[in-house]
């Protein structure tokens, strides 16, 4: 049996349907079609991942196992040496006495032996704050506790007191809080007070000389058993760092490198393009790449303001193709070369100095061991001193400080990424293909291995340690889901499908600053909505999407309701006159061209200016034209990714290679590549990703929008019933170059016939709607269960 199978991937959601194809690999028929649904791997309240909720209590669990296994080893140790009575009765007694005035007496007299213990087993229960430069660098509440305890340590000095033990008691005695506590809130919160692991040390070798003087039994062997108890730190366990997948052999560089911070920049140059009006969009000169290059190298971020006026001198108008507000500066060399730090000797520095100096700072244990080091390689003792103390940009790259320093080159002489990467001979930086075929998946690290590069690689290690597994807990869950999925259908059929494309939710391989980022936008668009909704009450209108649509164009088209205008015309546009017959949406780059009904690529016209306009380009409608430029001026109130579409090589700009057709079938996003990478090896050369705006435009354009094919009235997507991921399967199982040729035949005759443009396309067999809609309405949707040992026993 051949067959095509289709893949909807969602966050906590895959649709799947196998398609039977004829001899000419065209779908006859549907085979099979089916949802999963499954928990993303985050929390519903606030998207974090359930790893991290469990993460925290698990810590404190170990400390709080730790601190009761050192307690009972120094309580056993301290009735071995005679400094603690036997009995759980005696020590009960001598628990009772005020360990604070036994601290400050043990400088002045003779203890007694079971009172040397007391004051030793309370220095354990409160042995104090050890600083780790590595992970408290940055640290606002370290850096609280940093700045109490130097202010305790002035405090002693003027108190005249010889140990924290000393102090405490004084303030013990006059009914002084002696625990530590957070105090004030805000800009005002700090700790009154801080003893730290240094202090309560010192008090330990104090106290102990002066009581060895008193009596000789206390031996120096006793001294280091207990010390070595009560001030054992465990060595903070080296955090993996992944492999570089272009050298394998190499760990991925630190983002605090200034060649990962060059890298970055020069990759961001490179694909930096500009628009003038009327012109043809264009890359920087080597001259403009330069000038940028070495700003920002110097740490300088520039927003496009800047770039436009002060760095680069362009025209006012110029726009930049990029999202961002500017271009973010090398962040190591704007700290490390500030006047405060090393200043600018820093920047006087080569390349390799530069990442060897940050690479002490990020890895040396101590401040004291950095600055040597940092001495060591030329820069002063007072610069290297404030640098080792320097917080620097946390994380790692995807590459390796080796592979970066082959292709930054070639990044700075302009070349685009992957051709840089070819250049440095290296394979091409998205094909991974090994050949290898397989007729079901295993677990998708063992395949991805280089593109995660964390796993330990060693054969004892369970898989997900060996192969190492997706950062992104989200995205874990959904290829472990794609390999449930597909292996069942694959043993379902009794062989891998035939071809293979993919559908991936944009959304799935986000951060959660990213996704925090677009729940924000979609409070700001529900806001606007509302508002749109209440303008067509008080106009009398109906509430429809084509209303609504017009709406959203006309505030698109100016911010200044003055300057609401037609491009063409300069006609000014009322939401009255927006709405009425007068004028019409237009698609500035022909629709059966670019496949693209996005409102970026639609701006309200007037009905007369749209039919002279037609199935053409502005530029090739009026470019020749005297009113061009007056359009282009116009064409300035409008948002940037509307601007650029009236530029002369609009139209070949929105093609990745001149091809349409192949610019839809393919889809960008990591999690996309990574799908097709992993499931080729069931059919390679033959796996396609498409994006997400492609499946609903043809879920439409095949009269499957409709809820009666899911058995119920109405019309519209319901996103409240599982089985609409399998509609989109079949949607996404039917997308191939044939389709999209129909589509753009479609688009073609639906704007000759209706500027409404509903693109209805033929059913690709006969009976395929009612065919559908049978199969659906017996799909049974398949639920992971969530009941596994592991869950919390406890809400925290």
């Amino acid at each position: 049996m051949r067959y095509r199978l289709g893949l909807d991937l969602g966050a906590n959601s895959i649709g799947w349907c196998a398609l039977l194809l004829d001899e000419g690999d065209t779908p006859s028929g549907i085979s099979g079609v089916g949802a999963r649904v499954y928990p993303d791997g985050r929390n519903p309240k606030d998207s974090s991942s359930l790893a991290a909720a469990r993460r925290g209590p698990r810590s404190m669990r170990r400390n709080r196992d730790r601190y009761l296994q050192r307690r009972r080893k120094l309580l056993n140790a301290l009735t071995r040496f005679g400094l603690m009575p036997g009995t759980e009765e005696d020590r009960q007694t001598v628990a009772r006495h005020d360990p604070y005035g036994l601290r400050d007496k043990a400088l002045s007299e003779r203890l007694e032996a079971w009172e040397l213990g007391r004051v030793l087993f309370h220095l354990n229960q409160h042995r104090g704050f050890k600083s780790n430069r590595k992970t408290d660098r940055g640290d606002n509440e370290s850096g609280l506790i940093k700045d109490a305890a130097a202010r305790t340590r002035d405090e002693l000095h003027r108190a005249g007191c010889a140990t924290i033990g000393q102090w405490l008691a004084r303030r013990h005695a006059s009914n002084e809080p002696v625990r530590v506590r957070l105090a004030g809130s805000g800009k005002t919160k700090n700790y009154p007070f801080y003893p730290t692991r240094e202090m309560i040390e010192e008090e330990f070798e104090t106290v102990w000389a002066a009581q060895a003087g008193w009596n000789p039994a206390l031996t120096v062997e006793m001294r280091l058993a207990l010390h070595g108890i009560i001030f054992h730190q465990r060595d903070l366990k080296p955090v993996p760092v992944g492999r570089c997948w272009l050298e394998p052999g190499e760990e991925r560089a630190p983002r605090a490198l200034p060649t990962a911070q060059r890298f970055r920049i020069a990759q961001t140059l490179s694909n930096l393009r500009l628009a003038q009006p009327g012109q043809p969009e264009r890359a920087l000169t080597a001259k403009e790449r330069e000038v940028l290059a070495k700003l920002l190298y110097c740490g300088k971020d520039r927003t496009f303001d800047q770039i436009r006026k002060k760095v680069l001198k362009l025209p006012s108008e110029t726009d930049f193709n990029l999202r961002e507000d500017g271009l973010t500066g090398c962040a190591t060399a704007a700290r490390a070369g500030g006047p405060k730090i090393v200043g600018d000797a820093w920047h006087g520095l080569d390349l390799a100095p530069q990442d060897a100096a940050t690479g002490m700072v990020l890895e040396a244990e101590t401040d004291e061991s950095a600055t040597e080091a940092l001495i060591a390689l030329g820069i002063r003792k007072d610069a290297a001193d404030r640098l080792a103390k320097l917080g620097l940009p946390a994380g790692h790259t995807s590459l390796s400080a080796v592979a970066m320093g082959k292709i930054l080159p070639y990044l700075e002489a302009g070349y685009r990424y992957d051709e840089a990467v070819r250049l440095a001979g290296y394979a091409h930086h998205s094909d991974r293909r090994t050949g290898e075929i397989r007729t079901s998946l295993p677990y998708y690290g063992e395949l991805l291995f280089a593109r995660i590069g964390t796993g330990s690689g060693k054969e004892e290690d369970l898989e997900e340690k060996r192969f190492g597994k997706a950062p992104n807990p989200t995205v874990h869950v959904a290829l472990n889901e794609v390999r449930r999925v597909v292996n069942a259908v694959v043993e379902r059929f009794g062989q891998p499908p035939t071809e293979i494309v993919v559908e991936t939710l944009r959304d799935l391989g986000r951060s959660k600053k990213q996704r925090e980022a677009e729940e924000k936008r979609n409070k700001e668009n529900r806001t606007k909505n509302d508002a749109r909704k209440a303008c067509l009450a008080q106009i009398g209108l109906p509430l429809n999407a084509t209303n609504m649509m017009r709406l959203r164009l006309l505030e698109e088209q100016g911010t200044d309701p003055k300057n609401r205008v037609c491009p063409y015309t300069g006609t000014i546009i009322t939401p009255r006159t927006a709405l009425s017959a007068d004028f019409e949406e237009d698609h500035i780059l022909p629709f059966a061209a670019a496949l693209d009904d996005s409102s970026a690529n639609r701006v309200l016209v007037t009905r007369e200016y749209n039919r002279i306009k037609g199935k053409r380009t502005p530029y090739e409608a009026f470019g020749h034209t005297p009113a061009w430029p007056e359009i282009l001026q116009r064409v300035q109130l409008l948002p940037e990714n509307k601007r650029w579409r009236f530029q002369p090589d609009a139209l070949e700009k929105y093609a990745r290679d001149g091809d349409f057709l192949a610019r839809h079938l393919a889809d960008s996003a990591t999690i996309a590549r990574w799908a097709k990478e992993y499931l080729e090896v069931l059919a390679p050369g033959k796996v396609w990703t498409i994006p997400g705006r492609l499946t609903s435009m043809l879920r439409q354009a095949l009269g499957l929008n409709s809820r009666t094919v899911l058995g119920k009235g109405g019309h519209g997507k319901d996103r409240t019933d599982h089985r609409h991921h399998a509609i989109d399967a079949v949607v996404v199982a039917l997308t191939d170059r044939s389709m999209l040729q129909q589509v753009t035949r479609a688009a073609k005759a639906a704007e000759e016939r209706d500027p409404r443009l509903i693109v209805k396309l033929a059913d690709p067999w006969e009976g395929f709607v009612a065919e559908v809609a049978t199969r659906i309405q017996a799909v049974v949707v398949s639920h992971k269960p969530d009941t596994g040992w592991q869950a919390a026993l406890h809400n925290d």
